[in-house]
């Protein structure tokens, strides 16, 4: 094997995720409402358990913000 071949492994850009996550919210913002009306009226659920489920999202996606990567490592 050449040493050539080997490939060095990248490091962690902060800014990258930061992109992502924009880009994401971004989707989550514009599909969101569809996703609303479509559970309520197509699959006929309350807009009381949309709003639960809507607001259960909320607070995972944020959980999942704030746990430090470096804590498992």
């Amino acid at each position: 094997m050449r040493l050539s071949s080997i490939s060095t492994p990248r490091r962690f850009r902060p800014l990258s995720l930061d992109a992502l996550n924009f880009l994401l919210a971004d989707v989550r913002g514009a599909l969101g409402p569809y996703l609303n009306i479509f559970l309520v009226t197509q699959q006929h659920w309350s807009q009381s358990e949309v709003g639960v489920m809507t607001t259960i999202g909320g607070f995972l996606g944020l959980a999942v913000q704030t746990v430090h990567p470096a804590r498992f490592h």
